[in-house]
């Protein structure tokens, strides 16, 4: 942000606060609990959570990318 020369206040709209932020940190890396999983007719089925603020795209992401990503176009 610095080397834009922003700030946190840069996130905060007086006139629309419905649309502003205070800004924050999420942790780059998570643990997941409670992890099921179970195949079903040529369907996996997973189940788990996430902590607050995590996105559980990121995990379900890394269970379908392919073994080579470089090699499969991504």
């Amino acid at each position: 942000m610095k080397s834009e020369n922003m700030t946190a206040k840069d996130f905060f709209i007086k006139e629309m606060q419905e649309l502003s932020e205070s800004g924050g940190f999420r942790q780059a890396c998570f643990v997941c609990k409670n992890f099921k999983h179970k195949i079903e007719e040529n369907s996996l089925l997973v189940g788990f959570s996430v902590p607050k603020g995590s996105y559980a795209t990121i995990l379900l992401r890394e269970l379908i990318k392919p073994a080579n990503p470089i090699e499969s176009g991504f």
